[in-house]
């Protein structure tokens, strides 16, 4: 009559080697410290950073529909930028924060605006009977890459931001998206289908079209992938851990591979500073979706596994360490299996 406590206590082993396995990161890591940004009930995503890291575009629906807005890096200065009945989503921030392109649908289809940190300046791009989205604008605001499906599937473009010189970068049968042009306008990072699984992929291509390179390969899909404007660090979000997704960073040639998140929440749309040092992204990790920002500690590297980033105050009972304790009470013939969170 013992057998239960024999299949208890194996089922306590097997959590136990579950939570060591995931909680061990990529090794060479450094220490990151996580701020929440915005805190209200609705649903703020899609941000984007400078390059000095100072200033944040995101969409939020807090008005009811998703507008622009745009926030300082420590939470303060929040200011709305559009305001309409359309849907104005997935902004990007040029570098030193005085334009913001994104995507829209008031004219009925989704097309490609920019507009002026403060609110001025409004200005449509495209215009065609194709969906246009996902905008992202260079260091000077002159060149923005975007994804449309114009030729039938969704491809890679790039365009002047005067609306001149539209350029398409990609060309084949699967599906390529979310596009991150470097500073100098000169590479750009996507995902895409292509590959022989059918799962997401990140690539780097140059704005010419040329030197088309896949730096992820798994099982898993790795997308919306953001690159610093130097071009050497690039940020993306993966389930490559399990079934939520979280943050990663990784070099253009594919090395270095670094998990950044990790938690039972669900962690979207990095976006990577100039020098690669605050990546922005979104998360549900308190219940809905809001902004968060990841700040890298100078001259502090950490032995491997990495430790989980700590949420800022008032994230809820939703965060989690990555910590499981497995606790065993046998009293008499009764067994119970504990998980606790910390």
């Amino acid at each position: 009559m013992r057998k239960p406590v024999f299949i208890v206590l194996a089922i306590a082993l097997a959590v136990s080697a579950v939570t060591l396995a995931m909680s061990a990161k990529p090794s060479h890591a450094q220490a990151w410290t996580l701020t929440q940004l915005t805190s209200n009930k609705a649903h703020d995503s899609a941000s984007s950073i400078s390059a000095d890291g100072t200033k944040i575009a995101f969409h939020s629906n807090i008005d009811g529909d998703d507008e622009i807005f745009i926030v300082n890096s420590d939470g303060s200065g929040l200011t709305q930028l559009t305001d309409n009945t359309a849907t104005d989503v997935y902004p990007s921030i040029n570098a030193d924060g005085t334009k913001i392109a994104f995507h829209s649908n008031v004219d009925g289809d989704y097309e490609i605006f920019i507009i002026n940190s403060d609110g001025s300046g409004l200005t449509q791009l495209t215009d065609n009977t194709a969906r246009d989205y996902d905008p992202s604008i260079n260091a000077d605001g002159t060149r923005i890459a975007f994804y449309s499906d114009i030729d039938g599937d969704r491809e890679i473009f790039i365009v002047n931001s005067d609306g001149t010189g539209l350029t398409q970068l990609t060309d084949n049968t699967a599906r390529d998206y979310d596009p991150s042009i470097s500073a100098d306008g000169t590479k750009i990072a996507f995902h895409s289908y292509v590959d022989v699984y059918g799962d997401a992929e990140i690539f780097i291509v140059n704005s010419d079209g040329t030197s088309l390179t896949q730096l992820t390969d798994n099982m898993a899909s790795d997308v919306h992938s953001s690159i610093s404007a130097d071009g050497t660090k690039i940020a993306f979000h993966s389930h490559v851990d399990g079934e939520d997704y979280e943050i990663f960073i990784v070099n253009p040639d594919g090395t270095s591979l670094t998990q950044l998140t990790a938690n039972m929440a669900t962690d979207l749309d990095p976006s990577i500073n100039a020098d690669g040092t605050r990546i922005a992204f979104h998360s549900n990790v308190g219940g809905d979706y809001e902004i968060f920002l990841l700040e890298l500690e100078p001259g502090l590297p950490t032995p491997t596994p990495t430790p989980t980033p700590t949420p800022a105050a008032g994230l809820g009972a939703g965060a989690w360490t990555g910590i499981v304790i497995a606790i065993i009470l046998v009293i008499g013939s009764g067994t119970w299996l504990i998980m606790r969170r910390r």
